[in-house]
């Protein structure tokens, strides 16, 4: 609700549904938007929603690192928009570890605060 409360709907929105509806059509667009931003953005408003205050992480060798995850999109915006991937990426099988990790590490924060069990082997569509 604190992340959709001051988005702006239509008059003939309102009109035409419930509160319910337009609330759950404002958190529709925005996690939407949410889609195109960097990964650092969603990282952030997971912790914003998630508020994992003293959560431990089972991830062995893992530390949550916004500085990490920060240097990590910067390479992949400047590989993919200013196309600096000529020199290959500096220790990638290290950043893919640490991706891999941080979502386990997000998935164990869904788990915590929710409940929700998150399968890894199964995809969205439910493949």
């Amino acid at each position: 609700m604190e992340l959709v409360k001051n988005r702006k709907v239509s008059i003939g929105e309102v009109e035409q549904a419930t509160k319910y509806r337009t609330l759950l059509r404002s958190v529709d667009d925005y996690l939407a938007q949410l889609e195109k931003e960097s990964i650092l953005k969603k990282a952030d408003v997971l912790h914003q929603i998630i508020k994992p205050g003293n959560y431990q992480t089972t991830v062995r060798e893992y530390a949550y690192s916004r500085d990490r995850l920060q240097l990590i999109d910067r390479a992949r915006h400047d590989a993919v928009h200013r196309l600096r991937f000529r020199e290959g990426f500096a220790e990638i099988d290290d950043t893919i570890d640490y991706l891999r990790k941080t979502v386990v590490y997000f998935m164990g924060l869904i788990h915590r605060r929710y409940g929700l069990k998150i399968d890894p082997n199964v995809s969205a569509d439910g493949s």
